[in-house]
């Protein structure tokens, strides 16, 4: 009978606790699993992670970013420095990137949950090597798994095109962003989903003429029939060899307007 009160257990983890009853008669024994909760506050939008973290490490060991599968090999801290783009707020003096391939962890940030408009995402990547890649596969995600961004190999070496969906399924048509790119070059990508409709859009290089205004058309478009009303994380999907190439990553930005994730001056 009474209280029993357990201390010195670090936020996020998970324990076992066992309680002994009449010491002659082990049926009265019982465990418990106890979750002691991760009380991280919600991040407030929009939100900025330049990866100003130690190169080397892993990007799960930074605050707020937690592994949300079941897999290791973890996306890491590559640098020194950033990728940048031109007009662009451009923060790569300060802060690295992360660096990841192939399949592994799945790190995820959490942010406070959007219910209404539309929320965006934006990210500058460089794929610096596609030779393994055979099937298309997404490595971006907004939400859980509503927005998924993919890369889709070209018909000739180091070429990949960059589409949206919604589902475990590539995306074609006007899903799929039709400029062929190529390896080694730094490319914007702004990713959006909106809440009442559950069209998904994504800009592969959007003209910085738009920076800090409204959207232009999207490059690739399609509807999700249905259709999500709350979004609260951001990840990163490292999906198979065969499927996630060779990709440095930086400048992520999550918001609830076009200006938002595509700022050209600095703000705090």
């Amino acid at each position: 009978e009474g209280t029993i009160t357990i201390t010195g257990i670090t936020e996020g983890t998970d324990f076992v606790v066992t309680f002994l009853g009449n010491v002659t008669n082990s049926s009265c024994n019982f465990t418990r699993n106890i979750s002691s909760p991760d009380c991280d506050p919600a991040l407030t939008l929009p939100l900025y992670e330049g990866f100003d973290y130690t190169v080397g490490s892993d990007l799960i060991s930074a605050n707020n970013w937690e592994n949300i599968s079941d897999s290791s090999d973890e996306v890491l801290i590559g640098g020194p420095g950033g990728l940048s783009y031109p007009n662009l707020a451009d923060s790569s003096q300060s802060g690295n990137h992360i660096t990841f391939d192939g399949g592994g962890s799945d790190p995820a940030i959490e942010f406070e949950t959007v219910t209404r408009g539309t929320i965006y995402a934006s990210f500058l990547i460089n794929v610096t090597d596609i030779s393994s890649v055979t099937t298309a596969g997404y490595y971006a995600l907004l939400g859980d798994f509503d927005a998924r961004l993919w890369t889709v190999p070209g018909a000739n070496a180091g070429e990949f095109q960059i589409g949206i969906s919604n589902a475990n399924t590539a995306p074609t048509g006007a899903s799929l962003d039709a400029t062929v790119l190529t390896t080694n070059s730094t490319i914007l990508v702004v990713m959006s989903y909106d809440t009442a409709t559950g069209v998904t859009n994504a800009w592969v290089n959007p003209s910085d003429a738009s920076f800090g205004g409204t959207a232009p058309t999207a490059s690739a478009t399609l509807t999700d029939t249905d259709v999500e009303t709350s979004f609260s994380q951001f990840a990163i999907r490292q999906d198979s060899t065969t499927e996630t190439p060779f990709i440095l990553f930086d400048e992520l930005r999550i918001g609830t307007s076009w200006s938002d994730v595509t700022p050209t001056t600095l703000s705090a």
